[in-house]
């Protein structure tokens, strides 16, 4: 099985992956060797994503990882189609995607956003799909209500008075368990593991402040006490005309006039040249991928005899930051990838949180690697406001640059840029959006648990929020939305030095219909 063809589609899907690709491949290896005649289908991909979070809770970058996603509905496999149908001319492709998909529907091409304004609470109610499910099941025949501990739990995440016993707050991004290892002279109770416990406070100014300065500049609120959520537009499918002539001529053995309403949801191609790329169009989601054709890639000549592409880079070997965003300026220049609705570029840099622990940590006698490749970030904005993931991390244009070579490996997140806009209630209560924050913010998915005797209390201080938009992925009626929720972004201004700890802000929606979901 063509494990890069495995990766181009696991990326489409779970695009925060990329990140830890030697982890994916060496995972990916190991369910092929367990089960050498499986095949890469929707089981395969939720097994494989257990696995990745399983290991997320013993990387340093497990918090990147475990961070929760609606489910997609699983789309076809680019890499079952094969042999007849690789040879079709790449014209053939870009004239059916010309002449076959809708308008309007999916212009990556248009460099501008644009935002269409509708009535207010336009794309109904924004509960997501299992806070809404368990809400339809209230009535005489309802199950029995949540155990204590849930309630125990959700109540912790809303800031309310915690039970009496001494409770700690754990969290994706926000705890850790510590080494284990003991200082010289002390020994760690057995059967309770080292955690750190993060305990957040907030410093900034006081949030009913913001929440004026909002209404006074008209930043999204009106009198009405709504802000706008945004809706990004999606869904270019296509019809099957054109294509059929080309699947009839592969001999496939299938009889295409046997089927009815049938509308192509992606299309997938390759380069067959030396460093040729492979493009992904998922027409469902309207967004494009671009990976390096890794079979061309390996049997390029300098891969092959310079040994300089395998060797471990160390941090005073990588390019400079210039020459990294250089690589990317110019791959997007050459494709006629347009950047004119993002920022400045930006390299992610959280490895170096890990590489410092490590090296304070260590006794000074071994070396630390840095990453062959590095991600140069182009921040998205829409009506003037940056775009945040739920993680808490700047959304935009993704382009991986190998740090041997310069050459780009990967584009990511390029999608299009139309929207839709409706008003929906915002929250006025400063006291409770501060409660929150503390509390850890948006999907941090709390539960108590009693202090050990060797809990370390780690304390975290949040700043000043802004107000930002944040894309959030609601489910309903079987397909996903991609929502532009106005929210609160409190940078942490004091943070540990000496753990693995790689959030930089907390996300606190402000949209009442968000807010239920905590």
């Amino acid at each position: 099985m063509d494990i890069q063809k495995i990766l181009n589609d696991l990326y489409a899907m779970e695009p925060e992956l990329r990140s830890r690709e030697q982890e994916v491949i060496k995972i990916i290896n190991e369910l092929l060797a367990s089960r050498p005649d499986t095949k890469f289908d929707e089981k395969f991909r939720l097994a494989l994503r257990e696995r990745l979070l399983t290991r997320a809770n013993e990387l340093e970058a497990g918090a990147r990882l475990a961070r929760a996603r609606p489910a997609r509905r699983f789309q076809p496999l680019s890499w079952l189609f094969i042999g007849a149908g690789a040879a079709a001319s790449v014209l053939l492709v870009f004239s059916f995607v010309k002449n076959n998909i809708r308008p309007g529907l999916f212009d990556l091409k248009n460099a501008q956003t644009s935002v269409t304004k509708l009535a207010d609470n336009a794309f109904g109610n924004l509960l997501l799909e299992e806070k809404a499910a368990a809400g339809a099941t209230a009535g005489p025949d309802a199950a029995a209500p949540a155990p204590a501990q849930k309630q125990e739990k959700r109540e912790i995440a809303l800031g309310s008075p915690a039970p009496s016993a001494p409770v700690a707050a754990y969290g994706r991004g926000s705890a850790g368990v510590a080494t284990g290892i003991a200082e010289p002279g002390k020994t760690i109770a057995p059967d309770y593991p080292v955690y750190d416990v993060y305990k957040y406070a907030y410093k900034g100014e006081p949030i009913m402040e913001i929440l004026k300065q909002v209404q006074d500049d008209n930043g999204g609120q009106d009198d009405s006490g709504t802000m706008q959520v945004l809706k990004r537009i999606k869904g270019g499918d296509a019809s099957f005309g054109q294509l059929s002539s080309l699947l009839s001529g592969a001999r496939l053995g299938i009889d295409w006039n046997k089927f009815s309403g049938i509308k192509v949801q992606n299309i997938s191609f390759s380069e067959n040249r030396d460093r040729g790329y492979s493009v992904y169009v998922d027409l469902n989601e309207s967004s494009v991928s671009i990976n390096q054709n890794w079979s061309n890639w390996t049997r390029s000549s300098d891969m092959v005899v310079s040994p300089e592409y395998y060797k471990p880079l160390r941090v005073s070997d990588l390019p400079g930051d210039d020459k990294i965003i250089a690589a990317a300026d110019k791959f997007l220049r050459d494709y006629g990838i347009p950047t004119d609705s993002y920022g400045p570029p930006e390299i992610q840099k959280d490895w170096l949180i890990g590489y410092g622990v490590a090296a304070v940590k260590d006794s000074g006698t071994a070396e630390y690697y840095a990453p062959d490749s590095l991600t140069v970030i182009y921040p998205l904005k829409v009506e003037g406001k940056n775009i945040y993931e739920e993680s808490g991390y700047k959304s935009g244009l993704s382009v991986a640059v190998n740090a041997h070579g310069l050459t780009v490996q990967n584009v990511y997140n390029l999608t299009s840029q139309q929207y839709e806009s409706s008003g929906y209630a915002a929250e006025k209560d400063a006291s409770r959006l501060q409660k929150l924050a503390e509390a850890g913010g948006w999907r941090q998915e709390f539960y108590a648990a009693e202090q050990g005797p060797n809990a370390r209390v780690v304390k975290i201080e949040l700043g000043t929020p802004s107000v930002e938009l944040v894309k959030i992925w609601t489910y309903k009626d079987n397909a996903s939305q991609e929502l532009l929720v106005p929210s609160l972004i409190f940078p942490i201004t004091k943070k540990p030095t000496n753990a693995y700890f790689y959030q930089k802000n907390i996300i606190v929606p402000l949209i009442k219909d968000i807010l239920t979901n905590f």
